[in-house]
């Protein structure tokens, strides 16, 4: 058998050529993890299932404003759930901070959340109520779960 001589030129070129291949399967493979973790995270997000709360304002004159949304599984804060209800524009909140970091309710439209009137946290399935007139009281700490109805009723 007779050496075949390759040149220096083709000696490169392939060497450059499995180079370039190899780079592109490691790009092709990093793009096709995250698009499976993308739709991985995807179908986890659908299976979570939602379910419906209420929560009514009630502002001690007749006058209601009535708010339905889904909630997920682990509930959904009073908090939220205001700032979520402020979004649609039809109420106007404002909350202070309490001295841990937390939320605590100043007014809802022009209704002031003081000694002398204050809002009220009901939720007649469980039969509770919880006057919300402390600066210290973090609208974080309680949830709206899936099924419940809540009520902020001014006092």
């Amino acid at each position: 058998m007779k050496d075949v001589p390759i040149s220096n030129t083709l000696y490169w070129t392939a060497i450059v050529f499995m180079a370039i291949v190899f780079v592109a399967t490691i790009i092709l493979n990093s793009y096709l993890f995250v698009l499976d973790n993308q739709l991985t995270q995807q179908v986890y997000l659908s299976r979570v299932s939602l379910q419906r709360a209420t929560l009514i304002i009630d502002y001690g004159n007749g006058q209601r404003k009535i708010f339905e949304g889904d909630v997920p599984v682990g509930g959904l804060t009073l908090y939220d759930a205001l700032l979520a209800s402020a979004q649609t524009g039809s109420i106007n909140v404002k909350f202070g901070k309490t001295s841990n970091g937390g939320a605590f309710l100043v007014q809802i439209d022009q209704y002031v959340n003081n000694g002398d009137h204050y809002w009220e946290l009901q939720i007649p399935k469980f039969n509770w109520t919880k006057p919300l007139n402390d600066q210290e009281i973090d609208l974080n700490q309680f949830y709206l779960v899936g099924g419940n109805t809540v009520y902020l009723v001014y006092k």
